[in-house]
């Protein structure tokens, strides 16, 4: 397919709707109202005096209490996520116009789509409990260190995009060269400088490769590059690790499958949290 297929906003547009309706057909949007309202009020009640970990804890147990949450394995870290609902939800805000960007990424965007006096757990969700919600968890810290993040990269891109545009006649433009080329975790990234030597008691001149994750690193470091070697690490959390010859998974995603950082190996990885279990 050619690249202007590919970048022609009409094209987008369609596949955008589809989108849209598909996931309003899943979402129930008075539902997440009525756990945003849930944790607002215990928010209120506890103020901050715990941990964030902690917190988001006990915001999740003060939901599960009064209303049914089932949780897919794999979909979201329990306990973890700010809001994982209206981060994906701001990603299909239905008021969002690829012309021009406008409503990319909008936190409070599934507000507007909520159908008020509705009834769920025996608990009516009014228009205002909406507003409410709306109006104290966009002062949220989440909410407004995203809205920071995605006003900053509309300053730094609007330049690129207007040229992109007025050159091409499409309104995404690539961002590819302002990336750093993708290495494998074994390529050499350089060599030891005599400084760093020095500092370390390393050998100046040895190979120092790009690396990979956390838990591939360590796994290396004790040694667990073969199968049948599992390590256990603990400490804030903790992970469970093994590495694989050949790639499998886990059909309901329970556990996590990786590329390890040695060359054509893989690994499982198993974790935990105490914030994921209330």
């Amino acid at each position: 397919m050619a690249l202007e297929e590919i970048l022609d906003v009409e094209r987008l547009k369609k596949y955008l709707d589809l989108i849209i309706k598909r996931n309003a057909k899943k979402q129930n949007l008075i539902g997440w109202v009525l756990a945003k309202d849930i944790q607002r009020r215990k928010l209120l009640e506890i103020g901050d005096k715990y941990s964030s970990a902690m917190t988001q804890a006990i915001l999740l147990e003060s939901v599960c209490k009064k209303i049914p949450i089932f949780i897919e394995p794999g979909q979201i870290f329990a306990g973890t996520e700010e809001d994982a609902f209206s981060a994906s939800y701001a990603l299909i805000n239905p008021a969002f116009r690829i012309e021009s960007f406008q409503g990319y990424n909008d936190e409070m965007a599934f507000y507007d789509d909520v159908k008020s006096d509705d009834k769920i757990a025996d608990v009516e969700v009014t228009k205002q409990m909406v507003e409410d919600n709306r109006k104290f968890w966009s002062r949220h810290p989440f909410v407004v260190k995203i809205r920071d993040i995605y006003k900053e990269t509309g300053n730094q891109t609007k330049e690129a995009v207007y040229f992109v545009e007025r050159v091409t006649g499409h309104t995404i433009p690539g961002f590819e060269e302002a990336l750093e080329k993708v290495h494998e975790s074994k390529e050499v990234a350089g060599y030891l400088l005599a400084e760093v030597a020095k500092n370390t008691g390393l050998l100046e001149g040895i190979p120092v490769v790009y690396g990979g994750g956390d838990q591939s690193m360590q796994a290396v470091g004790n040694g667990v590059i073969k199968p049948r070697i599992l390590s256990s690490t603990i400490g804030t959390g903790g992970q469970l690790f093994i590495t694989l010859e050949k790639f499998t998974y886990d059909p309901k995603l329970r556990i996590h499958s990786f590329c390890h950082a040695i060359p054509n190996t893989y690994h499982l990885q198993g974790r935990f949290f105490p914030q994921d279990y209330l």
